[in-house]
């Protein structure tokens, strides 16, 4: 239920506790709450909504491996790579101990054009829903980064240039937290998520760019 009993002696802010005995009752269009007489005198009740869990889509740690995801590298010898990072600047995984990373132990290399894939996600009759990932980024600065992009089931781009979806050039010191709402685009519909790392052909590189914890819900 979304709704929860709670009583008070005297109606001061900090008195208020739950009624774990209280049994819900269904009478027609309304609903009742009874329970045991307390042991005061003078009592207060009120009900409280409580938020419903929120429904969870998909979900990957990386932690029992990355079954559906799809690395490629159609350009240049760096290769999305899942494990633990060891990179000059990031030295651990978010949560648990393993995150895709474009290289675990070694800067990307120039003139790199690689993708990672989600497995299919089905947002069929999801009219509204919000991605969340954590992710890592150390590139060089003017035109090198990762582009999410979202891709229907059969992996073609929803959107043109994927102007409104996400690019990722500027660096991060630590693990950062991003979220969206998907677009009306993106929901009633199968999706595939990616994440596409390109680079020029001038060095020197970082790191790259390291993801954990993908969520839509």
């Amino acid at each position: 239920d979304a709704y929860l009993l709670e009583r008070s002696p005297d109606l001061l802010p900090n008195s208020w506790t739950l009624v774990t005995d209280a049994e819900l009752q269904e009478i027609g269009d309304l609903y009742r709450y009874t329970t045991a007489k307390p042991g005061h005198d003078e009592s207060y009740y009120r009900v409280a909504m409580v938020q419903p869990p929120q429904p969870v889509y998909f979900s990957e740690d990386f932690e029992s491996g990355a079954e559906g995801w799809t690395a490629i590298t159609s350009n240049g010898d760096t290769e999305w790579e899942l494990g633990e990072p060891v990179a000059t600047n990031l030295a651990i995984a978010h949560s648990g101990e393993k995150a895709y990373g474009t290289d675990l132990d070694a800067p990307y290399t120039n003139d790199v054009t690689a993708s990672l894939r989600s497995p299919v996600t089905d947002l069929t009759d999801v009219h509204c829903a919000k991605l969340r990932f954590w992710y890592f980024v150390d590139v060089s600065f003017g035109g090198e980064g990762v582009q999410l992009r979202i891709l229907d089931e059969g992996g073609n781009s929803l959107f043109k240039d994927d102007e409104d979806v996400g690019i990722f050039v500027e660096n991060t010191e630590e693990w950062t937290e991003f979220t969206m709402s998907l677009p009306i685009e993106a929901v009633d519909r199968k999706i595939q998520l990616e994440w596409l790392l390109l680079s020029d052909g001038n060095g020197p590189n970082g790191d790259g760019f390291f993801l954990d914890d993908v969520v839509i819900e």
